[in-house]
């Protein structure tokens, strides 16, 4: 994941984008049933709900720029990239036993072999 260094001095600014951020690091790859999470699901809905909600409270008025399609897109994409980084650990952790099992089974063959041999 990126980092970003806001360079302005402007707390609005960074209150904002902070609040936003707070808001996709809870969106869920998954629901309770462990099915992936879809537009329509409550929990979708509710992240979608919540950064329509962000605003910019200047003196005269708050202003909410995200709208509907926005705070769809970004949670979407907040999602997908959570599902992949799920089947990315899952797939190093397979790699990583793979890399212990293949050596076990090498030298079970070599020293099951060499035992036959000693027996028989």
């Amino acid at each position: 994941m990126r980092k970003i260094n806001i360079q302005s001095n402007s707390d609005l600014f960074t209150d904002f984008v902070q609040n936003v951020d707070k808001i996709l690091a809870g969106v869920e790859v998954t629901d309770a049933a462990g099915n992936p999470t879809e537009y329509a699901d409550p929990h979708f809905q509710d992240r979608m709900q919540r950064l329509q909600q962000c605003s910019f409270n200047f003196e005269e008025r708050a202003m909410h720029p995200i709208s509907a399609e926005i705070a769809k897109g970004l949670s979407m994409t907040k999602s997908k990239v959570r599902r992949i980084k799920m089947i990315y650990d899952f797939v190093k952790i397979l790699f990583f036993l793979l890399l212990l099992i293949i050596p076990f089974k090498i030298l079970l063959i070599i020293f099951g072999g060499l035992i036959y041999t000693l027996l028989f």
